[in-house]
């Protein structure tokens, strides 16, 4: 527990070229911070946070509970609602980083989400049936992805399914034989995930049941009836984790749906602290926002097949972590060019079991309303970037939504995947282990190079660099390599410790490997991308 209030502000000397990464994973575009900068991490704006900060200089800065910041041209202010910790774990951002994993987030070693979760693309319902979530659409669209030549993997089905926020079970009227259809998802080989959040519709009669038998599960106002909260759907009740009741009520309602079902897994959706107003009452006196994300989190750990988009300071969780939704835009900070940045961000605070955004963008609106002038360009772009990214999730259609060439590429870059998915399991694996991330900042593995600005390229281990197209237009763009030899996707061999010119048409995804490494990524030269005719 912790008080709302900041309990002290420090002020921090900055060393000479100390550079910082950590906090809020969607402020992965504003790293390593510039003077001015500043957040306040109980907000965590729709991501995960981190109650962290790293630095170049092998700095660490981390506390219990949500703090302030701001950084400024020579020193770090922080104001803290908890104690504050520091410590100079070494002189690099590598150094800093296995620190943060051994002592600010321990966790059992070789822990990860299911290796299916990686191996194969994920396929979520939301772009292609939004709130017309049905069983006829459902299959249809799982009986496409094994037509259309993708690896059958994790199948989420999202928002719409349900009889109610609260009422846990399939929708009668849009699922008339739900066990049918999950035999059918089983047997094309798809694991199969239930969107849930920890909201109770309050004009039902499953929510007066729930209010009369213990009112206690529910955030309470003053006056003690079940706290009316807004949120993206509406209005409704929302679930106090901080009781274990309500923690007992939400596992048996995923429970039966698992026993009844066969349902493999659930999407965590919502759960952020600002839903939890410190003035509410709670079964736990005093708890915070932060505590019952944490509760939300934790549950959702429970389950091999979980994902969050939520997750307050609490990377050890064995989770899938998706990125937020993005717009279908290929700039503005909340389009493609936050992809990259923000699942760096998610790799300095210790996620790594990560997931970007739907492919071409998850932010449903654009795609609700007619308004959306699609771009195939974007869309395979997005696939690319995916690619080499330690999971990849589909949801428009590319079958459906693009041309036969650019739908092709999509496949493309899911096979690019499945065929590099053993050494981005085993990367996975060592940074639970080590604390570097397998999608890593140069600036980790090559300190002291002036790499630390560079966040439209990434290394994937030490023996990969990959430098996704993520400006619109055909034609090339330059490419930083450290030193030593690299060859490239179509196998030109470049001398490092240099920027290179490379072309750049819409058939390609340009990677790079160490010339020497282990054979075992040397395969991948058989998947080089192709012209389309």
């Amino acid at each position: 527990m912790y008080s709302e209030k900041f309990i002290e502000t420090v002020r921090i000397p900055l060393l000479a070229g100390e550079r910082l990464w950590g906090g809020r994973v969607t402020d992965g575009i504003h790293m390593p911070y510039k003077p001015g900068f500043e957040a306040d991490l109980i907000d965590p704006h729709g991501n995960q946070v981190s109650y962290l900060l790293v630095s170049s200089k092998g700095r660490v800065i981390w506390s219990d509970a949500p703090f302030y910041f701001k950084v400024g041209k020579s020193e770090l202010t922080v104001s803290a609602r908890a104690a504050l910790s520091r410590r100079f774990a070494g002189e690099t951002l590598a150094s800093a980083l296995e620190f943060a994993r051994k002592t600010v987030f321990p966790r059992p070693e070789g822990l990860i989400a299911p290796e299916d979760m990686f191996t194969a693309p994920q396929f979520n319902t939301w772009i292609e049936l939004i709130y017309n979530q049905n069983q006829a659409g459902i299959l249809d669209y799982a009986e496409n992805i094994v037509k259309c030549g993708y690896k059958p993997g994790v199948l989420m089905i999202d928002n719409g399914w349900q009889e109610n926020y609260g009422v846990w079970r399939f929708h009668g009227g849009r699922f008339p034989d739900p066990h049918g259809m999950m035999n059918r998802l089983h047997a094309l080989g798809f694991k199969v995930v239930l969107w849930v959040v920890p909201f109770v519709t309050a004009d039902t009669v499953s929510f007066q049941l729930m209010r009369r038998k213990d009112n206690a599960l529910f955030a309470r106002t003053q006056s003690g009836e079940p706290a009316i909260v807004k949120w993206w759907e509406g209005y409704s009740a929302l679930l106090d984790f901080s009781n274990p009741a309500a923690m007992d009520w939400m596992r048996g309602e995923l429970k039966y749906l698992q026993d009844e079902y066969g349902v493999d897994g659930f999407k965590f959706d919502a759960g952020a602290p600002s839903f939890y107003s410190p003035e509410y009452v709670y079964f736990e006196p005093g708890c915070s926002g932060d505590r019952q994300t944490r509760l939300f989190c934790e549950l959702a750990a429970e389950y091999p097949y979980s994902e969050l988009r939520e997750c307050a300071s609490e990377p050890q969780l064995t989770c899938a972590q998706r990125l937020r939704d993005k717009a279908p835009a290929w700039n503005g900070g909340e389009g493609l060019d936050a992809l990259i940045p923000d699942t760096l961000a998610q790799g300095v605070t210790g996620y790594f079991d990560v997931c970007p955004d739907m492919i071409g963008g998850g932010e449903y609106s654009h795609f609700m309303y007619g308004n959306l002038k699609l771009d195939e360009e974007l869309f395979v772009r997005w696939a690319q970037c995916s690619a080499l990214l330690p999971m990849m999730q589909f949801s428009a259609a590319p079958w459906r939504v693009l041309s036969e060439k650019a739908a092709k590429l999509c496949v493309q870059a899911a096979a690019l995947h499945d065929r590099f998915a053993p050494y981005i399991l085993k990367l996975v694996k060592s940074a639970h282990a080590t604390g570097l991330p397998a999608v890593c900042p140069m600036e980790a593995l090559f300190p002291g190079r002036g790499y630390e600005e560079i966040t439209n390229q990434f290394m994937l281990g030490r023996d990969m660099l990959v430098a996704p197209v993520v400006d619109k237009g055909y034609g090339t763009m330059n490419v930083v390599l450290p030193e030593g030899a690299w060859r490239a996707d179509d196998g030109t061999l470049y001398e490092g410790g240099r920027s290179v010119t490379i072309d750049t048409p819409l058939e390609r995804l340009p990677y790079f490997i160490r010339e020497g490494a282990e054979m075992t990524l040397l395969y991948a030269f058989a998947m080089r991308y192709s012209s389309v005719q």
